[in-house]
Parts: C-alpha cells; sequence; structure tokens
C-alpha cells in the first residue's frame, strides 16, 4: 500500500538533485518524473484520478521545493536577517510553473514576486483588521494589534 510519505520521499528523490545543483526546472517535468515511478493510472475513471493525482503532486512538489533554505557555505552571502529566504522560488514562464535557483531570478521576476508578497502582506492586516472588529461588536473588547519592530540592519526602506 502507498502513503503519503512513500510519495513524499519519492518527491523528495526528483527535486533534490535538481536544487542542489542550482538547475532550473519545470514543476510538471517533477510532476511525470514521480508519476513514472508508479506507473499509467488505468481503468474507466482514469483521466479523474489522472488529474487528481497531478493535483496532489503538484502540491507536493511545491512544498518539497519550499523546505530547501539557503546552504550556509562560502559562497553564501550571510545576512542576520534571513530567516526565510529560499534556495529558490515557483515562477509561471510561458505558463508553466518552473522552480528557479535563487541566484538565477531576474530583476523583473523579484519584482512580481515581492509585490506580490507586499499584497499578501496587506490582504492578512486588512483581514486581522477585519476579525477585530468582529470581535469587538461580538464581545466588547478590542483587541489591539500586534506590534512589532522590524531589525532597523534588515529594513530596506
Amino acid at each position: 500500500m502507498i502513503d503519503l510519505k512513500d510519495i513524499k520521499n519519492v518527491v523528495a528523490e526528483v527535486v533534490q538533485p535538481m536544487i542542489l545543483a542550482e538547475e532550473k526546472f519545470n514543476i510538471n517535468w517533477a510532476i511525470h518524473q514521480v508519476r513514472s515511478v508508479y506507473g499509467d493510472v488505468a481503468g474507466g475513471n482514469s483521466e479523474f484520478y489522472e488529474f487528481c493525482a497531478d493535483r496532489c503532486l503538484k502540491d507536493l512538489v511545491k512544498d518539497a521545493v519550499g523546505k530547501y533554505k539557503p546552504k550556509n557555505d562560502s559562497n553564501q552571502r550571510e545576512f542576520d536577517s534571513f530567516k526565510h529566504f529560499m534556495e529558490g522560488y515557483t515562477f509561471s514562464e510561458d505558463g508553466e510553473l518552473v522552480w528557479i535557483p535563487t541566484e538565477q531570478i531576474t530583476l523583473e521576476q523579484w519584482r512580481m514576486r515581492l509585490e506580490q508578497w507586499d499584497k499578501n502582506a496587506q490582504g492578512q492586516i486588512e483581514h486581522s483588521d477585519e476579525a477585530r472588529m468582529f470581535v469587538e461588536h461580538k464581545f466588547g473588547v478590542l483587541i489591539p494589534r500586534f506590534e512589532y519592530e522590524l531589525d532597523k540592519a534588515s529594513s530596506c526602506g
């Protein structure tokens, strides 16, 4: 019987060499590599099961590539503030999702990704503000925003 842990191990075996070699790769390529280990889906509902398998494997591949933090070697610049920086990130190129090593990401791709992260952060703040209003209305208690300070050395602006 195949379980999720087995599939995650196969996903890691496929993506880890590419990440460690800092090679850009297509996420669909990784999905097909994993699927080839298990063979084709057969039967009356094979299209349904292939769709579900691809969807699940896409999530597993994206999760797997998200686990790789930068290496700490003499070639890696170290910044105290790098707590979440990854070896690479996924981007859409010509309609395909690809994993790109951090050093190969273009300036335009960085602009697009930073805008996306900033919009996501703003959305999270708006969501928490709405939840605060709900809590205040329901319980009559105002929960203040969490106050934090960015490390001045890591602040970009």
